[in-house]
């Protein structure tokens, strides 16, 4: 098994006296602390694209929060996007459901935001019922 990261770290013994200066390390090179702040730092967000009842993996090497539109079709009926999350692209626990009413998906006219956080290594599924989502971007 690889070793992970060194972090550095301060250790407070049983009396309460701090040891400055030490250096912590995960025992596992995939069971790493999540960074403090986002990656990514400039340039454009990355985008990527599902299709219904499919899962996809975090395309990223880290947590990301995924955002995108879904656009409901004007067929005049019910119309439902349920998002899942799995951590093993097996077992999916829903999340979200977004709704319309058949006489509200007749305007043609409605698009709801998504906003997900997705853990790293693990799967996103959206499934599409009179429906679309459009391409996802994260961050």
């Amino acid at each position: 098994m690889a070793l992970g990261s060194s972090y550095q770290a301060d250790v407070i013994d049983a009396n309460g006296f701090v040891h400055n200066g030490n250096t912590l390390q995960f025992l596992s090179s995939t069971a790493q602390p999540q960074p403090a702040a986002n990656p990514v730092t400039s340039g454009a967000l990355s985008t990527t694209t599902v299709s219904s009842g499919t899962g996809k993996q975090n395309p990223a090497t880290y947590q990301v929060t995924v955002y995108g539109v879904v656009t409901f079709d004007a067929s005049n009926n019910v119309a439902t996007l349920t998002v899942a999350l799995s951590p093993d692209n097996t077992t999916y626990s829903n999340i979200q459901v977004y709704s319309v009413a058949a006489a509200v998906n007749n305007t043609g006219a409605i698009a709801l935001p998504i906003t997900l956080v997705l853990p790293q290594g693990w799967w996103m599924k959206f499934t599409a019922v009179h429906c679309s989502v459009g391409t996802l971007t994260y961050c």
